[in-house]
């Protein structure tokens, strides 16, 4: 039998819609924040989904198999509002209002490493398709790319606080 394709969209919380007939299957917010959800993204095997919200209490990991379940927490108090899974769900990169990049590994828990580059709030953080490098955006408009592999992260460019 095959499962029916969702998709999740967020703001106060988070739907999760069957993408077929377009009708809410469940709603949820794992974050005790009165402020809304402001990062989600799916695992790469649709299974899982994590949240970071707009206050950046905490970053959480749910199971989304059946009913929603909130599974792990992590960054408590540690100002993260944007996350991304590598394709493998492994790790996790994640920014916020301490304008650091954090790259945890989901398997220990723990930050893997910090990048401390931006000079304002991080506002998006992604990985590009073979995991090599992480693409990190400020609210400064400053994008900085961060190899993964290397350690190195390039001298920051973009448009300017107009962009961010």
């Amino acid at each position: 039998m095959q499962e029916n394709l969702r998709f999740a969209s967020s703001g106060d919380d988070i739907k999760i819609w069957d993408a077929s007939s377009m009708t809410l299957v469940d709603k949820f917010n794992p974050h005790t924040s009165p402020h809304g959800i402001s990062s989600i993204c799916w695992s790469s095997n649709n299974n899982f989904l994590v949240t970071a919200s707009s206050s950046g209490d905490k970053i959480v990991v749910s199971s989304c198999k059946c009913k929603p379940v909130p599974l792990l927490e992590l960054a408590e108090g540690q100002k993260q509002t944007c996350v991304n899974l590598n394709s493998t769900s492994m790790y996790l990169v994640s920014g916020g209002l301490n304008n650091t990049v954090n790259i945890w590994d989901l398997k220990s828990k723990r930050v893997h490493r910090s990048l401390k580059d931006h000079k304002d709030q991080v506002t998006c953080v992604t990985y590009n398709w073979n995991d090599c490098y992480i693409a990190s955006g400020s609210l400064s408009g400053e994008i900085i790319l961060h190899s993964v592999t290397t350690n190195l992260s390039s001298t920051p460019f973009g448009h300017g606080s107009n962009q961010s």
